[in-house]
């Protein structure tokens, strides 16, 4: 029987999403922590981010809490460059919704409107 590996996520080399990755619910791991410590470089910077290890329930959160975005919702482009760029300008316009929080706020405000 082999082991699960539970080291970092796996790094999506392509610059396009996947047909299967094109909600903020299932965007590639490596993408989300890259575009959290855009977003805000000290409270959601990899290694803050890694600290929640590679789980799904914590970066929907933080997509909510920055964007106000659901996990079924599509992401802005399928291209990631450009999605990316279109977060960081929404983050924006909604008035910069991460500064001054903590990941474990994002997950505990979301576990609240969600259940």
């Amino acid at each position: 029987m082999r082991a699960k590996h539970q080291g970092k996520a796996r790094k999506c080399t392509s610059d396009i999403f996947s047909p299967a990755q094109r909600t903020f619910g299932s965007t590639p791991f490596d993408y989300n922590e890259n575009t959290f410590e855009i977003l805000d470089p000290t409270n959601f910077n990899k290694a803050r981010v890694r600290e929640f290890g590679q789980n799904r329930m914590v970066h929907n959160a933080i997509w909510f809490k920055a964007l106000k975005v659901l996990p079924g919702q599509k992401v802005y482009d399928f291209d990631k460059a450009k999605n990316t760029s279109t977060v960081v300008c929404e983050h924006g316009s909604q008035g910069y919704n991460l500064r001054g929080i903590t990941i474990q706020q994002c997950v505990d405000e979301c576990a609240e409107t969600w259940m």
